[in-house]
């Protein structure tokens, strides 16, 4: 195996560093710190941070398209229970959410409140019955309007 020099010192190792070196050098937090819960189920998060991004596309506090990421307004760390859903999460640019930090603002927790809770008065109607009846669908299996698409389908 051929040797190379040391990135600090310069003495000739097989590695990147020698011995002594590589026990100066520590590794950043961040990157050996991968109890994240977002981490737990990266395809998960992935997912989901791709289906913010595309319903909104821009950046909230500048409107910039560029180098957008999903956004925790409730950090993770005071709620897991609300590092998948949607209603807390924003869109901003790299800039921006690299310099917001960990807390948010009483405006923004209460919006991400209010969403939650219109999200269960929501689900909680679907489960009560309310909606469309059967009875207002047309069961003879015909449409209740011609389909009028130009140069197609038109009886």
């Amino acid at each position: 195996m051929s040797l190379k020099p040391c990135k600090d010192c310069g003495e000739p190792v097989e590695h990147t560093r020698c011995p002594d070196c590589a026990r100066e050098v520590q590794r950043p937090e961040s990157s050996k710190n991968r109890e994240h819960v977002a981490f737990a189920n990266l395809s998960r998060w992935k997912n989901l941070s791709k289906r913010v991004r595309r319903i909104q596309p821009w950046c909230d506090v500048c409107g910039t398209d560029q180098r957008l990421q999903a956004n925790h307004v409730i950090s993770t760390k005071e709620r897991p229970d609300l590092t998948y859903a949607m209603e807390n999460l924003s869109v901003l640019c790299a800039k921006h959410n690299g310099g917001r930090g960990r807390d948010c603002t009483p405006e923004e927790r209460a919006e991400v409140e209010r969403r939650l809770t219109a999200k269960k008065s929501r689900r909680h109607a679907d489960t009560r019955g309310e909606g469309v009846s059967p009875t207002s669908v047309p069961m003879s299996g015909e449409a209740q309007t011609r389909l009028n698409t130009p140069g197609r389908y038109t009886s």
